[in-house]
């Protein structure tokens, strides 16, 4: 049986947050129903502070009367979610005052949000694996078999010291992302979203814009699995894959991935155990030293899509590392530009494989056009490449020292420390920084 509880708020105070009582659909609230309370009504089906008990899957309700008075401010964290709850927000805005998590979802709980803001939440250390303590999540967390769905909401203003400032989910866990926005939010790894080994997310209609992270994945840090669909990831920042960074699986469709800037992969970075598929999507204006557009160093297999107007010093559209390889399909690459490989470069034992695609009207300051490839392989099939270049292109002392560095990028991109099923590491060290 789903019951719905209607909530309303009369005043904006600092220690509740008054809803209207929950008796039934078309009763007037009268302020003594908090939020909190509310959910402690709903996960246990008992009475709680103003609020009736809840009755398994139970709907909390903010009217727009009580939205229009603006965000409301916890002065202390809410009830886990530990049953099934949605919360139809009409607008409303739940602030953490950058001092607490807004939401956290515990095993076997399921939350729904519904037209809401989560803004200025902030992870606390309360996470802990093999005696390490993160802060992870700050504004939802998803626990191991809990499950998170956000419908055309804002998720903004967020951070975690750790690992996914706007939203973290734990091994087991699952997401689901739909019209909905998550910008401005700031964690180590995962700025955005991060996704833990085999935790899984669905991103669908949604932006992702501006957020950063100090490591990895600004807007999306994948070590589970993540599908990405028919969204933008724009103007994201950070040292690896500003936009997406792949260690596990990504499948990117219909998407468009742009102005973002990283030292590796502007767009997105491929690690050796990642596999990124990108179809129907455009990767355009993005930046980076290795890898304007895409980095791979895993798997990266390129379908249908166009990757234009991005930089590097090597690879302006695309950088294939070590033992990384690169399929490309029907795919347009152009006006990009870079030191070396205007649209692409492979380096020492990573392999491209190009078929039925167009390398045009790219540039390089110094070599490769079309393609850079240094010690790689590069198979084209029924493919128009213009001024490619191979291993004998002429080299400069500066093109050398950038061979050097480009050397790094093996040890620079490995989390040294993680297994598969690890928490962000909080060191330099894990990525090879130290």
């Amino acid at each position: 049986m789903k019951r719905s509880v209607k909530l309303a708020l009369f005043l904006i105070v600092f220690f509740a947050l008054p809803f209207a009582q929950a008796l039934a659909a078309d009763l007037q609230a009268d302020g003594d129903c908090s939020l909190a309370d509310a959910i402690i009504a709903a996960n246990t089906d008992s009475p709680s502070g103003g609020c009736p008990a809840g009755d398994g899957a139970d709907t909390i309700t903010i009217t727009p009367a009580a939205a229009s008075q603006g965000a409301v401010t916890l002065a202390a964290p809410l009830p886990d979610i530990t049953s099934n709850i949605r919360i139809e927000g009409s607008g409303f805005t739940i602030s953490g005052n950058d001092a607490h998590r807004v939401f956290r979802i515990a095993s076997q709980g399921h939350l729904s949000l519904h037209q809401i803001a989560i803004t200025k939440g902030n992870a606390p250390l309360d996470i802990q694996k093999d005696g390490i303590d993160y802060a992870l999540g700050g504004g939802i967390y998803v626990d191991e078999g809990g499950s998170l769905t956000v419908t055309s909401s804002v998720i903004t203003g967020n951070q975690a010291a750790s690992g996914g400032g706007g939203i973290f989910v734990f091994t087991g866990g699952n997401a689901n992302i739909i019209d909905s926005n998550i910008n401005r939010n700031h964690a180590d790894y995962g700025g955005g979203i991060y996704v833990l080994t085999d935790g899984k997310a669905n991103i669908t209609d949604s932006a992702l814009n501006r957020n950063t992270s100090n490591v990895a994945g600004s807007a999306v840090y994948v070590f589970g699995k993540v599908n990405i669909t028919d969204s933008h990831i724009k103007d994201n920042q950070a040292r690896y894959g500003s936009a997406v960074y792949v260690y596990g699986k990504a499948n990117i469709t219909d998407s468009t991935i742009s102005g973002n800037k990283a030292k590796y992969g502007g767009g997105v970075y491929v690690y050796r155990t990642g596999t990124a598929n990108i179809i129907d999507s455009t990767l355009s204006e993005n930046n980076a030293a290795y890898g304007g557009s895409v980095l791979v160093l895993g798997k990266a297999n390129i379908t249908d899509s166009f990757i234009s107007g991005s930089r590097a010093n090597y690879g302006g559209g695309i950088h294939v590392h070590t033992n990384g390889t690169a399929n490309i399909n029907k795919t347009y690459i152009s006006n990009n530009h870079a030191d070396y490989g205007g649209g692409m470069s492979v380096y020492s034992g990573g392999t491209a494989h190009i078929a039925n695609s167009a390398v045009i009207s790219n540039s390089a300051k110094f070599a490769g056009g079309g393609l850079y490839i240094y010690g790689g392989s590069c198979a084209d099939e029924t493919s128009t490449v213009n001024d490619a270049e191979s291993n004998d292109a002429p080299k400069t002392d500066a093109a050398e020292d950038a061979v050097d560095e480009a050397e790094a990028v093996n040890e620079a991109a490995e989390v040294q420390s993680q297994p598969e099923n690890a928490l962000p590491c909080q060191q330099k060290s894990c990525l090879g920084l130290a």
